[in-house]
């Protein structure tokens, strides 16, 4: 897929990275001119952004609706402009999309209890871990509807010999669960933690439960 064929009304999500920062920013392409997606310009706490700069790396991820795997393009660029009286971010990228297929990396069982922070505000939610890789986790939360202003969360929850794990994470599916509960879907942006020697821990902890329960 180019990112020219993308469509007016295409949700997306923006990941931005500005030296060591990174946001995550949810926006909607209000028209394509000449393959190039415009949208309202982003701000982060009160002041519009200017991406135009050195050093700022630009992603879009567009959900694909035939078969719920998010299409990533890198390497955009952006700008700041006025059209017809009217303030727009411009995005344009040249390389094609890439679909981030989250069975790529290995997924483990967690099933701890956690709390999940929404990015950009004080909400904090009870949460079951369901499950972690390399890239991406997924939570199970009791509540029934999901505020999709909210496209970052932070997870925090208990590791190995009493190690807290952190990590943050970019919201890339949500669906219902049993019992009407939902199911988040995340994709790492940032972790606190040594994320491979916990993920091999957890394996080798439920590979024992598993041949315990053998026996």
């Amino acid at each position: 897929m180019k990112f020219g064929e993308l469509t007016a009304g295409t949700e997306i999500d923006i990941e931005v990275r500005i030296r060591q920062n990174d946001w995550v920013f949810h926006s909607v392409v209000e028209q394509m001119v000449k393959g190039i997606a415009l949208m309202e310009p982003l701000s982060h706490e009160g002041k519009v952004l200017d991406l135009s700069g050195e050093g700022i790396s630009i992603s879009v991820i567009v959900k694909d609706e035939e078969d719920d795997i998010p299409m990533q393009f890198r390497g955009c660029a952006a700008k700041n402009l006025r059209m017809q009286d009217k303030a727009y971010l411009a995005i344009a990228c040249s390389q094609e999309g890439k679909r981030i297929n989250r069975r790529d990396a290995f997924r483990i069982f967690v099933g701890e209890q956690g709390i999940a922070e929404m990015a950009g505000t004080s909400q904090r939610l009870n949460v079951t871990v369901r499950d972690l890789s390399l890239t991406g986790f997924s939570f199970v939360t009791d509540i029934n509807e999901w505020n999709d202003e909210t496209s970052v969360v932070w997870l925090n929850f208990p590791g190995r010999y009493g190690e807290k794990m952190r990590m943050q994470g970019s919201v890339v599916r949500k669906k219902e669960g049993e019992q009407g509960r939902l199911i988040i879907g995340c994709r790492i942006l940032k972790c606190a933690n040594d994320l491979e020697t916990y993920v091999s821990f957890k394996q080798r902890e439920n590979l024992k439960r598993f041949a315990d329960k053998r026996e």
